[in-house]
């Protein structure tokens, strides 16, 4: 879910809201296949996740599976990209879109330690 800094302080109340409406745009069936950064550049490359028009999505089992293929393309050092995940319905979304997906599947089977409202693929597996 994608939240100003403004929203993400205002009361409980309105954070709960836009979340609510977030989920209204979920499909049902869908549900979090692995981690993944879209790392933003100028260039289209083809047999990208349907709602990535530019740059790369690289997959992996965690994020840091994703950055070790990262450093072997000729991607810049710098370009730190977007962590997030992919889902079944070929979609990259970032990682507050990716909890309210795994929750809404049940996917989410640890919590100890780990922050809410951020998936991170601990949260999974």
């Amino acid at each position: 879910m994608e939240l100003s800094k403004h929203q993400k302080y205002q009361k409980p109340s309105t954070y709960i809201k836009a979340a609510q409406e977030e989920l209204e745009q979920i499909e049902p069936s869908e549900y979090i296949l692995c981690a993944a950064i879209h790392y933003q550049v100028e260039k289209k490359y083809v047999h990208q996740p349907k709602n990535v028009e530019k740059g790369i999505v690289i997959c992996g089992r965690r994020h840091h599976n994703c950055i070790a293929t990262k450093s072997e393309t000729s991607l810049e050092r710098s370009n730190n990209g977007v962590q997030g995940f992919m889902t079944n319905l070929d979609r990259f979304v970032d990682r507050e879109k990716a909890w309210l997906i795994a929750m809404g599947a049940n996917q989410v089977v640890n919590r100890e330690g780990l922050p809410s409202e951020t998936l991170y693929s601990e949260h999974l597996y």
